[in-house]
């Protein structure tokens, strides 16, 4: 017992915190780190899902909490999360131990926390050797048009690569644009910011392939998204103008004070067409829809 508890004391008090505040110090010293750890790492569950997989953007985000307390656990992370990557530069969106049956998406976001967790590890560490671990790839078929999952067992390959090469691949697979030179890097980035993706007060957060925009003060539902403002600004790519305004129109029609909450976007998607997917299918003020949800709402404090 006694070194049960060395461990965990080793562990939850590698990093700790003083402010004004108790309240915020008792959640964010121990509690948070050990919410990590014990339900997330290892149990792999949360509030909502149960389920026992390992999400490769979801633990890749939980790991990166471990950067000062527990590095060693966030470089185990980042090099099982690489192995789970398809040659094509996609990934597996979240699989089952041992056998690795998972689901394979078209989700544009989590093969990009696999470079962004490498990043935070050298930054934390100035450690590099990480970057240099030969990890191999999967094997699989690819989603075939108008598939949008397909949950299977893909086999690993017999090409492997650094995990430097790893990230690399996923940057250049997210490298995919639309009509509007949506999601270029650089210049294209700026371009489309402040021309397609501007509504006037606000960035939109998305266009349907039939051109019609998601988060636009034209819309009838989801008409201002708080992570498309919220990153307009982190990504330090808005015009400081758009971006003073974007956020001070997030905290207009976002913020409830009444309630303490900060929702995702407004008004919930009830009855959308074109529908923007399964958060549709969410009750409006649920979660994605609506709700106040994690990310989204610490995105838009910082």
């Amino acid at each position: 017992m006694a070194a049960v508890q060395a461990h965990w004391q080793a562990l939850l008090g590698a990093t700790t915190v003083a402010t004004p505040d108790p309240l915020f110090d008792a959640l964010v010293n121990h509690w948070l780190l050990y919410q990590a750890v014990a339900c997330r790492m290892w149990a792999k569950a949360g509030f909502y899902q149960a389920g026992g997989a390992t999400g490769f953007r979801d633990q890749l985000q939980d790991s990166l909490a471990l950067a000062w307390a527990a590095p060693q656990m966030l470089r185990a992370q980042i090099l099982h999360c690489a192995a789970r990557q398809f040659v094509a530069g996609d990934v597996q969106h979240w699989w089952h131990q041992p056998g690795g049956a998972g689901v394979r998406t078209h989700f544009s976001d989590d093969l990009l926390w696999l470079p962004w967790a490498s990043v935070h590890h050298l930054h934390c560490t100035g450690d590099a050797s990480l970057l240099d671990e030969v990890v191999p790839f999967l094997d699989g078929e690819p989603l075939p048009p108008g598939v949008e999952d397909r949950y299977d067992t893909p086999t690993t390959s017999e090409e492997t690569a650094t995990v430097y090469e790893h990230g690399a691949r996923a940057i250049d697979r997210s490298l995919r644009v639309g009509a509007h030179g949506l999601p270029l890097i650089g210049t294209g980035w700026q371009a489309a910011l402040q021309g397609p993706a501007w509504d006037g007060r606000w960035f939109k957060r998305a266009f349907f392939d039939d051109g019609q925009a998601l988060g636009s003060h034209a819309g009838e539902e989801a008409r201002i998204d708080l992570i498309a403002q919220a990153w307009a600004v982190l990504s330090c790519v808005a015009d400081p103008n758009q971006a003073r305004q974007a956020m001070q129109s997030a905290r207009l029609h976002l913020l409830d004070d009444d309630a303490g909450l900060l929702r995702l976007l407004y008004p919930p998607l009830a009855h959308s067409r074109p529908s923007p997917g399964y958060i549709q299918a969410y009750p409006p003020g649920v979660r994605e829809n609506g709700g106040q949800y994690t990310h989204g709402a610490v995105w838009g404090l910082m």
